[in-house]
């Protein structure tokens, strides 16, 4: 039985076998202290679950767990490829103009990781977009 931890809702338990998952935890070339983790299972009914954690090291940022139950890996990859960050309160610096384009940086950093993570995981499921 897999059991999966969602922030702000009922965790989610289901048999199946983990597709693919990766991490950026380490990205170019250096371990950061903000990452996330992206996971896919096949579910034993046949559906999928896609998997996103947030982790922080810093004090006084919390992390955050989404897990949500597709039809079809095209939906996955919708999933990964139009995320949006929830709002899970304070990330990085203090709200204020003198912090605003490090602020700025570190959420495109962020998102950028992300993103490039996304194309991994997908590349892992063999989820390719016909033209």
């Amino acid at each position: 039985m897999n059991r999966i931890e969602r922030t702000g809702q009922r965790p989610l338990e289901f048999e199946g076998e983990q597709l693919a998952e990766v991490s950026t935890r380490n990205h170019a070339g250096k371990e950061r202290n903000r990452w996330h983790e992206l996971a896919v299972w096949k579910t034993a009914s046949g559906k999928f679950v896609a998997a996103v954690s947030y982790h922080t090291q810093w004090e006084g940022e919390a992390g955050y767990d989404d897990a949500v139950v597709f039809e079809s890996l095209d939906q996955v990859a919708i999933l990964f490829e139009e995320y949006i960050f929830p709002n899970i309160g304070a990330i990085g610096f203090p709200a204020s103009p003198t912090y605003a384009d490090r602020q700025a940086r570190l959420m495109a950093d962020l998102e950028q990781a992300f993103k490039h993570a996304a194309g991994r995981l997908l590349a892992k499921l063999g989820v390719s977009e016909k033209v």
